[in-house]
């Protein structure tokens, strides 16, 4: 499957916020686990705080994961669309 993540973020007490694009190519094989192929792509990474990302990964089982990372003390909202195309 191609799963492209759109992802955005604000800061609920103050000035902060980012934008994310990720995208990634997970399979699984018969009785295999999820697994990236190759790399994810980051075509837009536009962030207030260098200490916030996005990235896409799997869990070791058959789940591809969004995972967002923020920073330790404050409180951020954070919103996102996923669109997955995929061919069995």
């Amino acid at each position: 499957m191609l799963l492209t993540a759109y992802v955005v973020a604000r800061r609920t007490d103050a000035a902060g916020r980012a934008g994310y694009i990720r995208q990634a190519v997970i399979y699984r094989e018969a009785a295999g686990v999820a697994t990236i192929l190759s790399t994810v792509d980051t075509p837009l990474t536009r962030e207030s705080d260098n200490q916030w990302d996005c990235t896409i990964d799997v869990d070791g089982g058959n789940n591809a994961r969004i995972r967002v990372t923020g920073r330790l003390g404050r409180t951020i909202n954070w919103k996102s669309q996923h669109f997955v195309d995929e061919v069995s």
